[in-house]
């Protein structure tokens, strides 16, 4: 057995990140979406992120009813999101990233506990979210879902990737 020892370093509590995004510049959404929510109503939940950041009242409330409005949340605002059926639950995330915005996005599973109605509705905010720029990295089993939102795939074969296991700018060709 071998070890690495490290001499005259500093420990990892003192080390500095240099030119790090903030924490808040990558948003994820869980695979199970009751796995990150902790608030007592659906509009605390959307809100929670912006307060971190300090935000005025004011610009928390509009980004939060603009959160909800786009994934049709506003009539279950003051609702506990674990009394909302699968979907909402997973758009109550959903709309907690919308909130916030961030630049990049981390999704697992994206299609996953949607039925007709909220995978349209995921979609949108999808689009939306590219519209603005967004980043968009996926991990998903979902083959349709993935070609109509992804230009380009890496697929993961027998835990290897290969050249041929990625595919850019050809949706057409991803198979499950």
């Amino acid at each position: 057995m071998r070890s690495l020892k490290i001499v005259n370093a500093p420990p990892l509590y003192s080390l500095k990140i240099v030119n790090a995004p903030p924490l808040y510049a990558i948003g994820v959404l869980f695979q199970e979406a009751e796995n990150q929510i902790f608030h007592s109503n659906v509009a605390q939940e959307v809100a929670f992120g912006l307060k971190l950041q300090r935000l005025s009242a004011e610009e928390i409330s509009r980004r939060t009813q603009a959160a909800l409005r786009l994934c049709q949340l506003t009539d279950v605002a003051e609702a506990h999101p674990l009394d909302l059926h699968a979907a909402q639950r997973r758009m109550v995330a959903v709309a907690s990233l919308e909130a916030m915005a961030p630049p990049v996005l981390l999704l697992d599973e994206p299609s996953r506990d949607f039925d007709a109605h909220w995978l349209t509705v995921f979609e949108h905010w999808l689009a939306t979210c590219r519209a603005r720029g967004t980043s968009v990295v996926a991990i998903s089993h979902d083959a349709a879902f993935t070609r109509r939102h992804f230009s380009r795939v890496v697929r993961l074969h027998n835990g290897a990737i290969t050249p041929r296991n990625i595919i850019k700018d050809t949706p057409s060709d991803i198979r499950p």
